[in-house]
């Protein structure tokens, strides 16, 4: 089981790394671009958004409530395809999503 202040503070420098390459947004994107039923929501939100608007604030919600972390988590390679040519360093983020993968595939190894 990953260490939850582990997971908090990987999600605090995240929000850093995306403020510091100017891919955090000051307003959130219409209810309906976060209703998409298809994964990351690739079909109404950039991957920077879903970061942003989705994934931060839901695992810090799990986090907040004590609730179980997923049993498996593979963001990286989704990072990767996604964020392929756009133009700005993303290798920051790539690792740090790697380290949550990391964090949570070996949490549920030791299961």
């Amino acid at each position: 089981m990953p260490v939850p202040s582990d997971v908090f503070a990987l999600l605090c420098d995240l929000e850093s790394e995306l403020r510091r390459q100017g891919q955090w947004e000051p307003v959130p994107p219409p209810p309906s671009a976060l209703e998409s039923g298809l994964p990351f929501c690739c079909d109404t939100l950039r991957f920077t958004q879903w970061l942003q608007w989705v994934f931060i604030p839901r695992t810090r919600a799990l986090l907040d409530a004590g609730g179980p972390m997923p049993v498996a988590s593979g963001i990286r390679p989704m990072a990767e395809e996604a964020l392929r040519g756009c133009g700005w360093e993303t290798i920051p983020i790539l690792v740090l999503l790697d380290r949550f993968d990391r964090m949570i595939n070996a949490g549920s190894a030791k299961d």
